[in-house]
């Protein structure tokens, strides 16, 4: 009896186990299925979004001072594939994104675009283009602030070298006389007083506006050899 009795509890046991086995099966199926649903799901979500977040990133990077830069190999292989930008593109999205990977041609398309959309630095012929056209650009805006300057120094009715603190004033104004001739302390009784061009200023802004403007020819000539010598340079590099 007792036998019989172990034997059916091994029956049940093995029951349960294969029962057990069939549950785990199946349970793994749906996980795999799940799986295989999560990724199709994920490929659909960056097929449709990856791009243009892309895109907006490359925008967005400009206002940072960053840019995208096409050495065609120049800056680290040390020779040049000879591909344009478009097509070195498009190599690098089909490379990095490829069709066994399960990637459609219209994502990949997609992809290129926005890549292209942003302005590319094309230097796979060197990087002096680059330096020459920004040292061009700053010597226009250098020459215009000089022009303005001297316009200005031109119809002013007092002339850089002329501007004074005012010593009588305790350094609160600008005045015409010259600092030695301020020693004279008969100069208020008798001409009544300083030929002002500003008064009442703190010290310090006095101080600095007189500095300035007494200094701005020399800034200019400075200003204009340094505009001289950088074109010398610009044309011996090319």
């Amino acid at each position: 009896m007792e036998t019989s009795n172990e034997s059916s509890l091994d029956e049940m046991f093995a029951q349960r186990e294969r029962l057990n086995q069939a549950i785990a099966a199946r349970l793994d199926a749906h996980r795999q299925q799940d799986h295989g649903w999560e990724k199709q799901n994920d490929a659909k979500a960056l097929e449709r979004y990856f791009p243009d977040n892309v895109g907006a990133f490359l925008r967005v990077s400009r206002l940072f001072g960053f840019a995208v830069v096409f050495h065609d190999g120049t800056l680290e292989a040390g020779h040049s594939s000879g591909r344009s930008v478009e097509d070195s593109v498009r190599a690098l999205v089909e490379y990095a994104f490829p069709d066994r990977s399960g990637f459609s041609e219209r994502f990949r398309a997609a992809l290129a675009h926005e890549f292209l959309s942003t302005r590319i630095f094309d230097a796979s012929a060197g990087f002096a283009q680059f330096s020459a056209t920004a040292h061009c650009k700053a010597d226009e805006e250098l020459v215009g602030v000089i022009e303005n300057l001297c316009h200005l120094i031109e119809w002013a009715d007092t002339k850089p070298g002329g501007w004074n603190q005012c010593r009588h004033e305790n350094g609160h104004a600008i005045c015409k006389v010259p600092e030695h001739e301020h020693k004279a302390e008969s100069w208020r009784n008798l001409f009544g007083t300083h030929d002002f061009m500003c008064h009442d200023m703190h010290q310090r802004n006095v101080a600095l506006a007189v500095a300035a403007v007494n200094a701005l020819p020399q800034l200019i000539e400075t200003a204009r050899d340094g505009l001289k010598y950088r074109a010398r340079v610009l044309v011996t590099a090319r």
